[in-house]
């Protein structure tokens, strides 16, 4: 008497090993999109994050600043006793926060940026008043466009130029 084994043959193992093999291809394209669409979107949030620190950092001292002028290529800001800076060197932006012109602390570096347009309130050629600022800010590909303005009172005008009066 024979006794039939049942085993499956070699060319249906070899069709199953490739239907996992090609599973698995897909399978590991699909993981391989997703992790690079992941890096990319966090790529993208971190460039949006700095464009926005810097937004948000130049807009408060915008606002707050009771005066603030341009001097060689130093936006400098003056509130009360407390003076700070924005640089624009070599296409970055760095923030310096000191006393007076002295500035102690260390600086914090930011995007790219280049001032686009700058307006004055009055024609003087020393210490001028800043009373709207333009940007162009990169952040890898992508570009945007910053514009600040200040509105002075008459009050504080007169205290600017007093203040330049006694400096010179």
């Amino acid at each position: 008497m024979r006794i039939k084994i049942r085993a499956f043959t070699l060319i249906e193992l070899l069709v199953v090993m490739v239907i996992i093999v090609f599973l698995t291809v897909i399978v590991g394209s699909v993981l391989l999109f997703g992790y690079k669409s992941l890096l990319r979107f966090r790529s993208d949030y971190n460039n949006v994050s700095s464009v926005t620190l810097f937004y948000e950092n130049l807009y408060d001292d915008f606002k707050s600043a009771d005066y603030i002028y341009f001097k060689e290529e130093q936006l400098i800001f003056i509130k009360k006793s407390l003076s700070f800076s924005y640089e624009f060197e070599d296409g970055n932006a760095k923030k310096r926060i000191g006393a007076s012109e002295e500035f102690s602390q260390p600086e914090i570096i930011f995007l790219p940026v280049v001032i686009k347009t700058i307006e004055y309130c009055d024609d003087s050629q020393v210490n001028k008043l800043v009373s709207f600022l333009k940007l162009d800010v990169s952040s890898d590909a992508r570009k945007y466009q910053f514009c600040f303005k200040k509105v002075y009172d008459s009050e504080a005008l007169v205290n600017w130029e007093l203040s330049n009066m006694s400096v010179k």
